[in-house]
């Protein structure tokens, strides 16, 4: 197979553009006897591990790497490195990551006429978007796609390729978001509405945090039933990081098939109209205080995940016992205790 340039390389990351860059990989993978794409599929590091071309090293050992996947490769002598996981099925998905590194950095072509050209911000960022494309598509074949799609993205076509598949979640929803063609948000929660992983496939839909907690989500989860799936709006709103909610969403559910995972397709309710979004209002954990304040990424505290005070400094930190007023019950300020003080002056 040959692959036809693009004027400019940077177009290669354009959705349409990686899905023939991943079909000029695949074609060039089908030439390995020792690795063909339907083993791999079933059993991604068996297949690797056994391999002619490549060496596969998987273990509980850590990997230092700047991937986002617990895996890393090297070109001389092409060697596969992978952080033994709890999930088989991750550590496939990082294998085959891994695989299309080797396979990009091996092929002249692509690696010369397209990655040679690139900055190396733009390369890596290109690197990591095909070698992601290629694992999701190796895992979940297109005739699996041919079979069970049918033109729209639904909770139940997710529950539906984890059944058929040996993919793992992460795996399918990356699938899956490609094939959307308006706006989506994918999102895989365990029991306690917990993010997982989660996908969106536009700059104005945004991907919440992996381990946030989703109340609506949640909500939805608990009363769904394997095989069933369950449709709401966001009530809480969609929780990020920065303190802010998104409210204008439509959110269909299921559970897969252990039960406690549930993959959930995220939708804005409204096609035309401006965003809804809601601050969220914290008020100080110091009665002393007794500030509201507006949670920000700036006063979020790490070490307990509370917001900490702009006003008194006061977070979600187990503090050391204050004094308490007699007359009135609320804490004595630092500047009552440094001063000697028992009681408020007002008191």
């Amino acid at each position: 197979m040959t692959l036809t340039m693009l004027p400019n390389p940077q177009d290669w990351l354009r959705p349409e553009h990686t899905d023939r860059a991943v079909t000029y990989l695949l074609g060039i993978a089908a030439n390995h006897d020792d690795a063909a794409l339907a083993d791999l599929a079933n059993d991604a590091i068996g297949v690797l591990g056994r391999c002619r071309h490549i060496d596969l090293r998987y273990g509980a050992r850590r990997i230092e790497t700047a991937c986002e996947y617990a895996g890393r490769y090297r070109w001389d002598p092409p060697t596969i490195e992978v952080s033994q996981s709890r999930s088989r099925a991750r550590d496939a998905f990082t294998a085959l990551h891994e695989y299309g590194h080797h396979l990009q950095k091996n092929d002249t072509t692509w690696a010369l006429d397209v990655l040679g050209t690139l900055p190396d911000f733009t390369r890596r960022r290109l690197e990591e978007t095909i070698s992601n494309a290629f694992a999701s598509r190796v895992l979940i074949p297109d005739t699996v796609i041919d079979d069970v799609f049918t033109g729209t993205i639904s909770a139940a076509l997710l529950t539906e390729l984890h059944n058929r598949t040996a993919a793992s979640r992460h795996a399918i929803i990356r699938r899956a978001v490609a094939l959307a063609t308006t706006p989506t948000l994918l999102v895989v929660t365990d029991y306690r509405g917990d993010v997982t992983a989660a996908i969106a496939n536009d700059s104005n839909l945004f991907a919440p945090p992996r381990g946030s907690h989703q109340p609506d989500l949640a909500r939805l989860s608990a009363a769904v039933e394997v095989g069933r799936v369950s449709h709401g709006r966001t009530e809480s709103g969609l929780q990020y990081s920065t303190g802010r909610t998104r409210s204008d969403l439509s959110i269909e559910l299921a559970a897969d098939r252990d039960g406690f995972h549930f993959f959930s397709v995220i939708t804005p309710t409204y096609r035309f109209g401006s965003q809804q979004w809601d601050e969220e209002l914290v008020e100080c954990s110091n009665e002393a205080c007794g500030a509201t304040f507006t949670a920000t990424p700036q006063n979020r505290h790490d070490p307990c995940g509370g917001n900490r005070c702009p006003r008194c400094g006061a977070c979600g930190c187990e503090r050391r016992a204050t004094p308490i007023c007699p007359h009135c019950t609320l804490e004595l300020s630092a500047a009552d205790t440094a001063a000697g003080r028992t009681e408020h002056e007002a008191c």
